[in-house]
């Protein structure tokens, strides 16, 4: 190297440090962006949710050295057969001409597939997802995707995850496994959103697509993400809509500070050298459909969403959901790898859902991590660091390694089931989902807020002993508790928005509270949790929040799980599939209100979780009527219902805990 070539090189190192020093001073999220390129010593704690198994082996293989050198990227159209043009990039090894045919990775996604990165600062960032960099050199071909009427594509987009979205998804393939490039074998992926897309695609049952690994993706939106346990989740999908309506219409701002100052908006295909076909089909999104304004007047599973008529389009929540194409899924055969979080909203019912429902020919595997949405942080609330220790692009890896390389990882050696317990902070695996060693025990409500294994005593039962309990509108899981993480990921710099709950004890003045004694050695559990609360109200309709706690000796208080139920919606009903948990359709024709009087059974499911109690600790239910931050209020106005909590051997409220046996 010459003189110059040395100077040159200097210099541009000296400003390459001062962009990531700018950066960096930009706040949290330029923080983190310079932790995730290996740009400064990261002195934080290290996480304590590493994997369950030595990487160190496996990534030290050739396989991950195969193409060394910067990834090549093209960006083009797609033409469908109904006119639509889907924008893609396509990411390739190095000298592609030169190496044997590659399997192919895909991802769909509605929140803009690539982004155009402003100078100078393309000089360091590529606009593409970080992990592309690292999923490519291995042998692999990346295709990322803007779905009809998103991002650079054009095409009618009514709502989210219609039909002719998720055919796409065929005609993609077809192009694919056309290239010279391709091996003919075709892996779905994503977190959220695209994890949701991963698991439709395989709907249309390519002969290519032959696994999928979708993330942190419910099954079912209307009790995993719109109407959890039918109680419009008001605060996450008006959050979620605006968002996804700002980036589906983002031609140049995104309408997020750092984002905008770093991206020029979604890439244009290469083609498109002025930006202008992309800025008219990005003026032709205007016409989207608005998620929060049509799902909270859609209150029912089967109310037909407002404002599609107009366009063509007739459906509900039964027919805008990945359950409705469970069937199909079934009959591609595709291997399906789900992955989850303990807090990760209510999707981890669809995650689990999904493996249970699919789960009969040996192919499907199951991780479930202390993790929030798209394990940004490590939640467990005896975790030494938010930060999280495992590498879920490696696991990803090792299942496509397996099904489009046809490499033996190992993948296939151990169980189908791996699961963090918090608490006992270790990976523990399984047969199946919950484990086989998990049993349901009953612990029952009894007096003086005592949660208790007895039955209770039928001697009483001429008393009808009862407790009651006025609703407070004000109780709150918080701002940053699991449905926030859906939208906003917590901050490890930040322990102020963590994803949490650590002001938990100060709201239980708020609610109805039936504690155990103090507990003689550990308990786990792990499973599903179900609550039978035994009850009347003073208004036709109510909410009911449950809520599964750890308390300490001095009174802390640490948020394990919850469950909710809408009263009107209490009818126990056939599920539709395959479920582990009591099923509520939330059908219109199912619903009833209380009667003044009336005792009504409610069946509550938690949200699943596998968490160790301490030996001198004690496990309490807590019980609301109002999620005031997050949930409707219901009933709405200025009613504050009065529940009667019934708890003798006639009308015994209880929770039936998935404890392990041997769980010391």
């Amino acid at each position: 190297m010459n003189q110059a070539s040395k100077e040159f090189q200097v210099r541009n190192e000296i400003t390459e440090d001062l962009m990531w020093d700018f950066i960096g001073d930009l706040g949290p999220q330029g923080k983190a962006a310079v932790y995730w390129a290996g740009r400064t010593k990261d002195d934080r704690p290290p996480g304590s949710d590493a994997l369950w198994y030595d990487t160190a082996p496996f990534k030290n293989t050739m396989e991950n050295k195969r193409y060394p050198g910067r990834v090549q990227e093209k960006h083009l159209y797609l033409t469908m057969s109904d006119g639509a043009e889907i924008a893609i990039s396509v990411y390739l090894p190095n000298k592609v001409e030169n190496i044997e045919k590659l399997p192919t990775l895909v991802n769909q996604t509605c929140y803009g597939r690539v982004h155009k990165i402003r100078p100078p600062y393309n000089k360091i960032l590529t606009g593409a997802p970080y992990y592309i960099d690292y999923i490519v050199p291995r042998g692999y071909a990346y295709v990322m995707v803007d779905v009809r009427g998103t991002g650079a594509s054009s095409g009618d987009r009514p709502a989210n995850r219609t039909k002719s979205e998720n055919d796409d998804a065929y005609e993609i393939a077809e192009w694919i496994i056309s290239q010279p490039w391709s091996n003919g074998r075709i892996g779905l992926e994503g977190v959220s959103y695209m994890g949701v897309s991963s698991y439709m695609s395989l709907a249309v049952r390519h002969p290519a697509i032959v696994a999928a690994v979708p993330q942190f993706a419910f099954t079912d939106v209307y009790d995993e993400f719109t109407h959890p346990g039918g109680v419009f989740c008001e605060r996450l999908v008006k959050m979620w809509s605006a968002n996804v309506h700002q980036l589906v219409n983002a031609g140049e701002e995104t309408g997020d500070w750092f984002s905008d100052l770093l991206s020029l908006g979604v890439m244009p295909v290469d083609e498109d050298k002025d930006s202008s076909k992309l800025k008219k089909v990005v003026a032709g999104h205007k016409i989207n459909g608005d998620t929060y304004e049509m799902t909270k007047v859609a209150s029912f599973r089967d109310s037909e969403i407002p404002g599609l008529k107009e366009q063509g389009f007739s459906f509900t929540h039964v027919e805008n959901t990945p359950a409705y194409y469970i069937e199909d899924v079934e009959k591609s055969g595709a291997a399906i790898y789900s992955i989850g979080g303990w807090f990760d909203g209510a999707f981890l019912r669809g995650t689990v859902a999904r493996f249970h429902i699919h789960n009969n020919n040996g192919k499907h595997k199951l991780v479930i991590g202390p993790w929030d949405h798209g394990a940004g942080q490590n939640i467990s609330p005896w975790s030494p660091s938010r930060r999280p220790g495992s590498s879920r692009i490696f696991e990803m890896l090792r299942f496509f390694d397996f099904h489009l390389k046809e490499i033996d990882t190992g993948v296939y050696s151990e169980h189908p089931v791996h699961y963090f317990t918090m608490g006992e902070e270790k990976w523990k695996a399984s047969a199946e989902w919950p484990p086989a060693e998990s049993q349901n025990t009953a612990f029952y409500f009894s007096e003086n807020n005592k949660l208790t294994k007895i039955f209770p005593n039928a001697d009483i039962d001429k008393d009808m002993v009862f407790d009651e309990y006025q609703v407070d509108f004000s109780a709150s899981s918080g701002m940053y508790n699991r449905w926030h993480t859906i939208c906003n990921l917590g901050d490890a710099e930040n322990p102020a928005v963590d994803i949490g709950y650590p002001k938990r004890n100060e709201q239980q003045a708020c609610l109805l509270t039936y504690t155990t004694p103090t507990l003689a050695e550990n308990m786990e559990v792990t499973g599903h949790p179900v609550v039978n609360i035994q009850m009347a109200c003073t208004t036709p309709d109510c909410a009911v929040f449950v809520y599964l706690e750890d308390v300490g000796p001095e009174g802390d208080v640490v948020y394990v799980t919850e469950g909710v139920l809408r009263a009107s919606r209490r009818k126990l009903s056939e599920p539709p599939y395959p479920m582990l948990v009591p099923y509520h359709s939330h059908l219109k024709n199912d619903s009833a209100d209380i009667e003044q009087g009336e005792i009504v059974e409610l069946v509550i499911e938690m949200l699943p979780t596998s968490y160790q109690f301490k030996k001198g600790r004690s496990i309490r239910i807590s019980i609301a009527g109002a999620d005031s931050e997050t949930f409707e209020r219901v009933p709405a106005g200025d009613a504050i219902p009065v529940f009667t909590i019934y708890r003798n051997s006639i009308n015994p409220s209880h929770i039936n805990l998935p404890i392990m046996a041997n769980s010391k």
